[in-house]
């Protein structure tokens, strides 16, 4: 009967080491308003998503990847209405720099009355409409963020490695 108890260690062991962390996408308030977006995944790679006015060169070399972040970015929004940056609280495009391209992001509007879709323009263009009309265009500015465990994760494991242990010392113990 004893030697059974093996069993418990193991699958407490397994479930700390098999278990991945749940991500989802989230959206960054202040004041009411969206400032960002942490944890879009794109490429294997997780960035945590700003807006402003500096032209972010990211995913310039790379047109797939950066409309796949545009489209993360408007699939995130949804139908959110008041996105902002450091200069205005009434965002509607949001650029992402594809090279001699921009991949859009634009705000409920027009034909798409009710969310956030992607459409493309000529990068220095939305650079002259980002000059031109701050209050109403940003670029999206990118940090690569850094992953870091959960703490359950840690006591999870810890837990099994002491459980491996103590079945270890109640196996080799003499049956009286």
């Amino acid at each position: 009967m004893r030697k059974s108890f093996w069993i418990f260690p193991v699958l407490l062991l397994s479930a700390a080491i098999g278990c991945t962390t749940a991500r989802a996408d989230s959206i960054v308030t202040s004041g009411g308003n969206i400032i960002g977006i942490d944890g879009i995944t794109i490429a294997g790679i997780t960035y945590n998503v700003t807006f402003g006015t500096t032209d972010d060169m990211t995913f310039a070399l790379d047109q797939t990847d950066g409309q796949a972040m545009a489209s993360a970015i408007a699939s995130d929004l949804g139908s959110y209405t008041s996105v902002s940056d450091a200069v205005s609280n009434t965002i509607v495009y949001i650029g992402v720099d594809v090279g001699t391209q921009a991949a859009i992001a634009q705000g409920p509007g027009g034909a798409h009355a009710d969310s956030w879709y992607t459409l493309n323009t000529v990068r220095v263009s939305f650079q002259n409409q980002i000059t031109d009309m701050p209050d109403y265009s940003a670029w999206a500015e990118f940090t690569p963020a850094v992953a870091t465990p959960e703490p359950g994760s840690f006591s999870l494991l810890v837990l099994g490695l002491v459980g491996l242990g103590l079945c270890g010392m109640i196996m080799r113990k003499p049956i009286a």
